[in-house]
């Protein structure tokens, strides 16, 4: 009796390809999505270690220096702004996330992510783990606080 291959592949599965799926996990004043549970971020990251809360996106501006760039959260477009392709270092866009406290309780209740970087629509990120890790990212950095109620 031969067994399916959906059975094998379940069966020869190890735990190194168990903690490949991303999740957002925090590490002190940043939070992000790993891959290899070691803290190592990739794709996306929220920081405030070099000063203002800041998203970083693995990404480019399609050749310019500067793009709008978009959360698309459950389907609705959140606009941040726009982002700053920094090629030294991490490269990638970063966007300031000053005064965005709105967008975050929104992110970090998302179940669908995806993101808009200039005229490119990427697939869908990982939401595994948002909401507890910008909940410590809220209380390591002060940008990342809940708004304040309006009357």
């Amino acid at each position: 009796m031969r067994a399916p291959l959906g059975v094998l592949a379940l069966l020869t599965a190890t735990p190194a390809m168990a903690a490949a799926s991303p999740q957002w996990i925090a590490n002190g004043d940043k939070a992000g999505i790993a891959y290899d549970g070691a803290g190592e971020f990739s794709d996306m990251a929220l920081t405030c270690e070099e000063g203002p809360l800041t998203l970083w996106l693995e990404a480019d501006c399609g050749g310019a220096d500067t793009c709008p760039v978009a959360l698309i959260v459950d389907g609705r477009s959140i606009p941040l702004g726009v982002g700053r392709y920094q090629p030294d270092g991490m490269s990638g866009v970063l966007v300031p996330m000053k005064g965005r406290a709105r967008a975050l309780d929104r992110l970090a209740k998302a179940h669908h992510l995806r993101l808009r970087v200039g005229k490119t629509l990427t697939s869908e990120r990982a939401t595994a783990g948002l909401e507890a890790a910008i909940g410590a990212l809220r209380a390591a950095c002060l940008g990342a606080q809940h708004p304040t109620p309006t009357a």
